[in-house]
């Protein structure tokens, strides 16, 4: 796992240890009747609204990421992340996989934090965690690449992503003012960090304010193999993942390690 190119098995594996930690250390806690360990490791490692005691523990804006209340709450996360962490590399490769979570991460720590701190009825005891506000991050990213990706959901059949995004988006705004506002504010600070991340790395260089000549070079002719990978990407944009025969995903796997090298040059 850790030797492959894709820093999501890493994620995952990171979010699954944290948690398993923090369990084991608690049942310790349980059974000594000592919870001071348990208390303190959790409070290290989550996000605080407070300001004055953010200050004093300012890694908490990507730490509390990787920590989760239950199994379920951590069970979902990391299917939502591996779902859409994938789409994004399909499309991105893999060197943008861990800048995203963290941007995720802190753009959603810093939601929470300016809303708890700005919001007179918002309580500034509360603490925040969890991986949501990353995996919303690679969600609207990867809706920001390709909107109409099909996902085949259990009982609707196939849902564009674009749909899949909006429902989660909605639903954060209708559920601020009940349960988890803190969450619901994270979240949505995630998927705008998302959004305003692909927009970024697909911004146009800017143009030279001074006029002057410039010897064009010419630019390299495309490959066969550049010809097939722009028409097996569009029949994932159109048809999805699972549409891909064995020789298709095996073009894209090497074309995705000559990229990767190229990069790594």
């Amino acid at each position: 796992m850790f030797h492959e190119r894709s820093w999501l098995p890493k994620l995952l594996a990171l979010n699954v240890a944290v948690f398993l930690i923090l369990f084991i250390v608690r049942l310790i806690s349980q059974f000594t009747n000592n919870h001071t360990l348990y208390y303190t490791l959790y409070s290290l490692l989550s996000m605080p609204a407070d300001l004055s005691e953010f200050i004093r523990k300012p890694w908490t804006i990507v730490t509390y990421s990787f920590v989760h209340t239950g199994f379920f709450h951590l069970l979902f996360n990391m299917i939502g992340l591996y779902w859409f962490g994938k789409i994004v590399e399909l499309f991105l490769m893999y060197r943008y996989t861990l800048r995203l979570y963290i941007i995720g991460a802190i753009a959603g720590g810093l939601a929470f934090l300016l809303a708890y701190n700005f919001l007179p009825a918002l309580n500034k005891h509360s603490m925040l965690v969890g991986a949501s506000a990353s995996v919303m991050a690679f969600l609207l990213a990867a809706t920001t690449i390709s909107p109409r990706y099909p996902l085949y959901l259990f009982l609707l059949g196939r849902v564009e992503l674009r749909f899949v995004a909006l429902a989660f988006v909605v639903l954060d705004i209708l559920f601020l003012g009940f349960s988890n506002t803190g969450g619901h504010i994270a979240h949505l600070g995630g998927a705008l960090s998302g959004f305003l991340f692909v927009k970024w790395i697909r911004r146009r260089p800017r143009k030279p304010s001074v006029s002057f000549r410039i010897k064009k070079k010419k630019k390299p002719s495309r490959t066969p193999m550049d010809t097939e990978i722009d028409r097996i990407l569009d029949k994932i944009r159109k048809e999805g993942l699972n549409s891909l025969t064995d020789e298709e995903r095996k073009l894209l796997d090497e074309y995705s390690r000559r990229i990767s090298g190229k990069n790594k040059r």
